[in-house]
């Protein structure tokens, strides 16, 4: 009968600590709700968009919009700019299409995360995990 020392003992638990961790910190990341905002059409530029709190709202072209999570995918920052081309990411310097949220350059090699966006009026209603 093989017997583990207890160095070998101290070495599995922090191995399966460790394990445990990982999983429930990915989990937490992957579930993180955004939160719910409301936005005025006639705050979001056509051909561009805004950024407000955890979203980017964007209208590329007169009177269709979209809406993305603000969280890069890369390392979670948020985005800080968004114009006609591109929606960018200060930390890692990634850019993603202001079209369609999908990822051009950079270090996140994938596109941001689209948010749910209802319209009702003058009024879009953005929300998003």
């Amino acid at each position: 009968m093989s017997t583990m020392s207890r160095r070998d003992v101290f070495k599995s638990a922090g191995v399966i600590g460790t394990v445990a961790a990982t999983g429930t910190v990915l989990a937490a990341c992957s579930s993180q709700d955004l939160g719910e905002i409301e936005v005025n059409v006639a705050d979001v530029p056509e051909g561009s968009g805004i950024i407000k709190d955890n979203f980017v709202v964007v209208q590329p072209e007169k009177g269709q919009f979209k809406a993305f999570s603000a969280v890069c995918p890369h390392q979670g920052c948020l985005v800080n700019q968004v114009d006609e081309e591109k929606i960018v990411c200060p930390c890692h310097t990634s850019h993603f299409s202001s079209k369609d949220g999908s990822f051009i350059s950079g270090a996140a090699q994938k596109p941001l995360d689209e948010a749910q966006l209802t319209q009702d009026g003058d009024t879009l209603h953005v929300s998003g995990k």
